[in-house]
């Protein structure tokens, strides 16, 4: 009897045993099919980085901008230092003056003095702060300009990512396999020159 019943037990432990077996390999199973799946998504996810140093030297949209600017910036340079050189015969002359003038005529020089100097920090801030507004604009135009360019390219690519690299981005290595920056150049100077960009991609 008690054979029997022992008999009976080891079956039961080899049934639970079975069991447990199976389901510890089937629990393995599809941690690894989830695994694979990830590896998966992971390998199916498309990347591209564009090299904004390159495009800023080389888009010709960027390049006629900034030579408009440039020559914009000189004409105002040389309209403030004729400015300068006005201001400063008109006080060589107040100096000249000087020994000549009543108190009342001379607290007037140098008050007259002072304002030019006003004058000209005046004109070099307005200078500087229509620089500072002209960069930016370009830079938002840029931006915009590329965005917009960037929504088209994709339609066709269809990159899940595409970064920007720069010099001091946070990127410091990637593969020149993802790298699109040439690609994307020639063809925002083809739109820039009046040209149909996606002519061969379409």
């Amino acid at each position: 009897m008690l054979s029997k019943i022992s008999l009976a037990i080891n079956a039961i432990l080899l049934i639970l045993v079975i069991n447990l077996y199976v389901q510890t390999c089937n629990d393995e199973s599809e941690e690894i099919a989830v695994v694979e799946e990830t590896k998966s998504e992971v390998k199916q996810m498309r990347i591209a980085f564009i090299n904004t140093d390159t495009l800023d030297l080389n888009y010709l949209f960027t390049i006629d901008v900034v030579e408009t600017l440039q020559k914009e910036m000189e004409k105002k340079q040389r309209r403030l230092e004729r400015k300068a050189t006005k201001l400063q015969q008109e006080y060589s002359q107040l100096q000249q003056s000087a020994q000549y003038m009543t108190p009342v005529q001379l607290q007037g020089a140098q008050q007259r003095v002072v304002q030019m100097e006003q004058e000209i920090q005046t004109m070099q801030n307005d200078l500087a702060n229509e620089l500072a507004q002209e960069q930016n604009d370009l830079q938002i135009k840029l931006i915009n300009q590329l965005d917009s360019f960037l929504l088209r390219y994709n339609a066709v690519e269809n990159y899940d990512y595409i970064i920007k690299k720069h010099a001091v981005s946070d990127i410091l290595m990637a593969s020149a396999d993802h790298d699109i920056t040439n690609e994307v150049l020639e063809m925002l100077n083809k739109e820039y020159l009046g040209e149909d960009a996606f002519a061969d991609s379409l």
